[in-house]
């Protein structure tokens, strides 16, 4: 049985990890990390503090570029040699993509969802300030 003292909500756990509740929940319904506990009632996720090393590692193959479907299989590798070669692959393709000079998918994504984030009016109404050169 799970120790309901140490359960963090999905907004507590989004907040450690800086991952989105709504990524939370989209990787919980494609099996990618799913929540220790789901109450059967009002279907509320809670976590425990050990699945922030997972979470981590998510996040980190989130941003060298592997979608929800390659994070959920690669997770399921980890520590094969398979897990190493699809490393060593994306590797490869960032590599590519840099002597091509094409943007970098992840890489030069996180700079306009940044800037979206500050856009919205709710963070204009709250009275925080923007970050510089945006």
């Amino acid at each position: 049985m799970t120790d309901t003292t140490r359960l963090m909500s999905i907004g507590e756990f989004s907040s450690l990890t800086r991952i989105s509740v709504r990524m939370l929940r989209h990787y919980d319904s494609h099996g990618v990390l799913i929540p220790a506990v789901v109450d059967e009632v009002s279907g509320y996720r809670r976590y425990l503090p050990e699945q922030t090393a997972d979470a981590a590692r998510i996040r980190r193959l989130r941003d060298v570029g592997f979608g929800v479907s390659a994070i959920g299989a690669l997770l399921a590798t980890a520590g094969t040699p398979a897990y190493t070669q699809a490393l060593r692959l994306q590797r490869r393709v960032l590599e590519e993509e840099l002597e091509l000079g094409r943007p970098l998918t992840s890489v030069d994504r996180a700079p306009r969802r940044a800037a979206c984030r500050w856009s919205r009016p709710r963070c204009r109404r709250a009275g925080r300030p923007r970050p510089r050169g945006w």
